[in-house]
């Protein structure tokens, strides 16, 4: 900043992120400006149709060209030649294939399948690495996104393996109807940060700690200019299941329209013998309708079996003359009879929820639909029956992947402990209970003394390791209503809540004590020796806000770096 640096920024299309229509603007960009102009940093934009994102990552790796992209996801090849800023895009990888695909239920589904991947994205070198068995068509250039969904949407390829936020946004604002979301994949969320050369820390740590500043507030304000309105439709797979239910249902109820119509030119026979015969004498438009119908369907009265259609034998495991003249409850699990024939002696439309029993004894759940039409004082009852496994088995993994999200947007994935986002949303709300209840609490920053030497010496993985050992060492020893988080780096905080300075001091001086006579044992047997610097604040005395307690706990935490290290400063 002193020698007012212009940042040669690379951005390319990658909406909702980035897009480029006669400005620049996006999610990151958002972000990225928000940043800049809080601290005045001059900078120009590098546009994908001058540096493509190949040449960038090149460009990078000799400092020249480019300076930063505001999104890249961090790996260890990328590391050798690149500084991240802390992720702050957290979304996960899904699998797209298009509405008329055979049915695909995770990743093992597409061996021997055509994937649409750009180049150079982690996507092409985990699929090659992995999942060698699929079959890749390599997209280079800009827009490369766009052009692997254009690529899935018109047939030449099978899958596409993608960003759920991006997918979704070009899928809407392209047009692409017969694209859908079929199932997650193995990979997780699909994490991004800052990529920066690897020879201006400075503006790594202007970056982190501005983007820590960021209220909720203002990221939902950034959000929702982007998204809110192409995430209120589409793509939930529990919507797509429940919209399929009501297609096939509407088949269903089709057929019961039809038997209806039949039984009213047969006469002044009893309602049984009146669906009997009919269906005799339609039975070829029955066995048609019903093979139409997306669900089971069967047709009762006085909750005796009158007929039943091939999908619903099937379903069941019966064939269908077993199933015929016995009861409808027969089929249901023995602790859900009582409420389906509650529901028949009451006439209830549905529709509901039971667990189903097939002839093997399996147990599986179904979703029900069912009508009572009265027809000269008998009454005969038709229902549509869904095996809905499958949508249990997505609604499970759909909020499996919703806690991991959660779990990866507040934790460090590398030593487990919380992440700078979650740290400081901790901090705020700390802070916000002391102002209300007159309490107090004390903040520590620490850091690792000459870890870049660690790092130089050994390598990045036993870095890795000495920064996962000195989590897990403090993490054993805080007490446990202390709140333990990686800020960046090397760089850790501790929040002592209900603690004065003093105490706190106590505290952090012990730690510093115990991580200096403990040395950390490499994979190859070499020891290594670290100590920590830390800088302590309080919230004690008027006008504190969270600005003011991490400023003084920053520069403490400078005057014991600048005194020697391995020292606790709690003081001015």
């Amino acid at each position: 900043m002193a020698q007012d640096h212009e940042v040669q920024v690379r951005v390319g299309s990658w909406p909702p992120f980035m897009m480029i229509d006669g400005e620049v603007k996006g999610i990151a960009i958002d972000y990225l400006e928000s940043i800049f102009k809080r601290h005045g940093i001059r900078y120009r934009y590098v546009l994908g149709s001058e540096v493509s994102w190949k040449e960038a990552l090149e460009a990078l790796k000799k400092q020249q060209l480019v300076d930063m992209v505001p999104t890249a996801m961090i790996t260890a090849e990328r590391q050798e030649y690149m500084l991240f800023s802390d992720e702050y895009l957290f979304l996960p990888w899904v699998i797209f294939t298009r509405t008329d695909s055979p049915f695909i239920g995770g990743i093992n589904d597409l061996k021997g399948k055509t994937v649409s991947v750009p180049e150079g994205y982690v996507m092409q070198g985990l699929l090659m690495e992995q999942y060698p068995a699929i079959k890749l068509k390599v997209i280079d250039g800009d827009n490369a996104v766009s052009r692997c969904l254009q690529a899935l949407a018109v047939g030449e390829v099978d899958a596409y393996i993608g960003n759920l936020a991006v997918g979704s946004y070009l899928i809407q604002n392209k047009g692409y109807a017969n694209i859908k979301v079929a199932s997650p994949s193995p990979f997780g969320s699909h994490d991004n940060a800052m990529g920066i050369r690897n020879d201006w820390p400075e503006l790594v740590g202007i970056i982190n700690k501005t983007l820590a500043t960021f209220t909720t507030e203002e990221k939902a304000a950034i959000w929702n200019r982007w998204l809110s309105v192409r995430y209120e439709h589409g793509l939930k797979k529990t919507d797509l299941l429940k919209w399929g239910l009501m297609a096939g249902t509407s088949v269903g109820m089709i057929l019961l329209v039809v038997l209806l119509w039949n039984k009213k030119l047969v006469g002044e026979i009893s309602v049984r013998k009146e669906v009997e015969n009919r269906l005799r004498e339609s039975e070829e438009k029955f066995k048609r309708l019903s093979q139409a119908a997306f669900e089971g369907i069967l047709i009762a009265k006085d909750g005796f079996i009158l007929e039943v259609n091939e999908s619903l034998s099937r379903m069941f495991g019966y064939l269908p003359d077993e199933m015929v003249g016995k009861r409808s409850a027969d089929f249901v699990a023995p602790e859900n009879r009582e409420k389906v024939v509650a529901n028949i002696r009451n006439g209830s439309d549905g529709p509901y929820e039971i667990d189903c029993e097939k002839k093997d004894g399996t147990v599986f759940p179904a979703e029900i639909h069912a009508r009572t039409f009265e027809y000269q004082g008998q009454q005969v009852r038709v229902a549509a029956v869904r095996d809905i496994s499958s949508r249990k088995q997505a609604e499970q993994e759909q909020q499996r992947l919703l806690a991991e999200m959660a779990k990866l947007a507040t934790t460090d994935s590398l030593t487990g402990i919380r992440n700078r986002k979650a740290f400081f949303q901790r901090l705020e709300e700390e802070i916000d209970r002391c102002k209300r209840y007159g309490h107090h609490l004390s903040l520590a920053m620490l850091d690792l003394d000459r870890f870049k030497a660690v790092n130089d010496r050994y390598g990045h993985p036993a870095g890795d390791v000495v920064l996962q050992t000195f989590s897990a060492r403090i993490s054993a020893s805080i007490r446990s209503n202390d709140i333990f988080g990686r800020i960046g780096g090397e760089e850790f905080a501790i929040l002592l809540p209900e603690t004065s300075l003093k105490s706190a001091a106590t505290l952090i001086e012990k730690l510093r004590q115990m991580i200096e006579v403990s040395d950390i044992s490499l994979p190859d047997g070499q020891k290594v020796d670290i100590t920590v610097s830390s800088g302590v604040s309080t919230s004690e005395g008027a006008g504190f806000d969270i600005d003011q307690i991490i400023k003084v706990a920053d520069q403490r935490l400078y005057q014991a770096k600048n005194s020697g290290r391995n020292r606790v400063v709690a003081s001015d």
